[in-house]
């Protein structure tokens, strides 16, 4: 989708949004148990043939990886709405975009920790607790649901992103080359997060300025989409620099990691965003193709949910597994180490993902939207088009 149209069936937007969501979901299936790949790769006396030193190179070890590609296409839209004026920078109008982001995240938040904390019955501590409720939990700790952390920085970059475009929403070059700088300047202090608590803060405030400078440049130079951006996008934007990430990661080099998503999310995003050379219809035959991305945009649709969602279930079922395992262990039902791997995740990796969906499109429609009711244009998703009893539930 070209940053000057409207959202269609197919978003690739949405879909890199939603593939970073599945890759937070892999990377946690595939390192969470002792029966996990990711278990085995990390035994040093494992790793004795270059197929499994190739393994460990390129190895989700995290799922970290993918909030950052996030942060960068959150940044993005943050100043696509004010570059296309749908907020000023009036009092009223930056209060108004604080409560549309406050009710985008907040209430499937809140409802998630209270259904979280429902089953563990257990919060921890307090201040943990403290943090969850304040988007404050990247400093004070989180003990409910682990994948909160990224939420809080999110809000504190959305309160920043009205002074972002203030200082460098001006559609010149060197407003380009300022945020560009100050982009740089950002990314040596989340060198230094470890040391200093301060800068906690913006151990990931780059990624977001970076993206929120795309809307900087392509507006200012003006390039047309071009036949391979959209494959570049996602096989070398998306997979490619998050292998890199890997990489770089897994051999001990995370700032060098870091920066090589923060740019190749960045130019990912560019590619996609850039305006069609001339004017073309969506696709409306119904192939494998365009079923298949049209499923990947409405992952993208629910991809906090999924987000949200995962780790919970994962962790709720993850146990029964193993003792499963355990049991056709015993019974010398499992006799080698890649049947016991392959089982697990045979198991474990469908019953994560239908159950994510599941809950994460029940939430979505009956939380988020309930919230948000004109947070997707209903044309862009025909099962949101179509679902009349909703949208009714909705308008109420």
């Amino acid at each position: 989708m070209a940053y000057d149209k409207s959202p269609g069936y197919i978003d690739h937007l949405l879909i890199l949004r939603g593939l970073s969501s599945i890759g937070v979901l892999f990377a946690h299936c595939l390192n969470q148990s002792s029966y996990s790949w990711g278990s085995y790769l990390s035994q040093a006396h494992n790793i004795v043939t270059p197929f499994d030193k190739f393994l460990v190179a390129i190895w989700p070890s995290t799922g970290v990886n993918y909030v950052m590609f996030f942060f960068v296409h959150s940044g993005y839209l943050m100043g696509k709405v004010f570059f296309q004026k749908r907020y000023s920078t009036e009092t009223k109008d930056i209060l108004r975009y604080y409560k549309s982001r406050f009710f985008r995240i907040a209430p499937l938040l809140y409802f998630n920790l209270l259904f979280v904390f429902g089953l563990t019955g257990s919060s921890g501590n307090p201040f943990h607790l403290f943090g969850d409720l304040f988007f404050l939990n990247n400093l004070t700790g989180r003990s409910i649901n682990a994948v909160t952390w990224s939420l809080s920085y999110e809000m504190q970059y959305y309160l920043l992103a009205p002074f972002i475009f203030v200082f460098f929403g001006n559609l010149s070059v060197k407003s380009f080359l300022k945020i560009f700088c100050v982009a740089l300047a950002l990314s040596s202090l989340a060198y230094f997060r470890d040391y200093f608590l301060l800068f906690t803060v913006f151990s990931f405030f780059y990624f977001f300025v970076i993206g929120f400078s795309i809307n900087l440049l392509i507006r200012l130079f003006k390039v047309k989409k071009f036949k391979f951006s959209v494959p570049l996008s996602i096989f070398v934007g998306f997979i490619g620099g998050n292998v890199l990430y890997y990489y770089f990661y897994n051999n001990g080099h995370r700032y060098t990691a870091e920066i090589t998503l923060a740019l190749f999310a960045a130019a990912a995003i560019y590619m996609l965003e850039l305006p069609d050379k001339e004017d073309s219809n969506e696709a409306e035959n119904i192939t494998l193709r365009v079923l298949f991305l049209r499923f990947l945009t409405w992952t993208g649709i629910i991809s906090y949910g999924i987000y949200m969602w995962h780790l919970p279930i994962l962790l709720g079922q993850h146990r029964l597994i193993e003792k499963l395992m355990e049991h056709l262990y015993k019974i010398n039902y499992i006799k080698y180490t890649w049947q016991k791997i392959l089982l697990y995740h045979s198991i474990q990796i469908p019953l994560v993902i239908i159950l994510t969906y599941l809950i994460s499109y029940v939430t979505f429609m009956l939380i988020e939207l309930r919230f948000r009711p004109n947070l997707y244009n209903f044309e862009s998703s025909r099962i949101l088009h179509n679902h009349g009893k909703f949208r009714k539930l909705f308008k109420r």
